[in-house]
């Protein structure tokens, strides 16, 4: 009885992880990229090569500002996808400066 629990446990996370498809793959068409597309703003375009960025992570702490802290960028030569780049963006740190105090 132990045994089978352990396989169907198993066999549920092989099969959970399986089935996880990503909307994106080296070699796609641009046409394909773009019926799929959202929240993804073209960043470059020229004859040959077409560069797309989607914005993956946000600061969402409380108090945070929201703003983007990781994006992908999509390059397109030719119509195809040939490479996908995660970029971490860096956040500004905040400085607090107390006021000099009179006395």
């Amino acid at each position: 009885m132990k045994q089978s629990l352990i396989i169907l446990c198993i066999l549920f996370i092989i099969t959970g992880c399986a089935a996880q498809k990503f909307p994106y793959a080296i070699g796609m068409s641009e046409a394909d990229f773009n019926a799929n597309k959202s929240r993804i703003d073209l960043v470059e375009a020229t004859t040959k090569r077409t560069v797309y960025k989607r914005d993956i992570e946000y600061d969402n702490r409380p108090g945070g500002t929201m703003k983007p802290t990781a994006s992908m960028y999509y390059y397109f030569v030719e119509g195809k996808l040939v490479r996908m780049e995660r970029v971490e963006v860096l956040q500004q740190p905040a400085v607090v400066i107390q006021p000099a105090v009179r006395g």
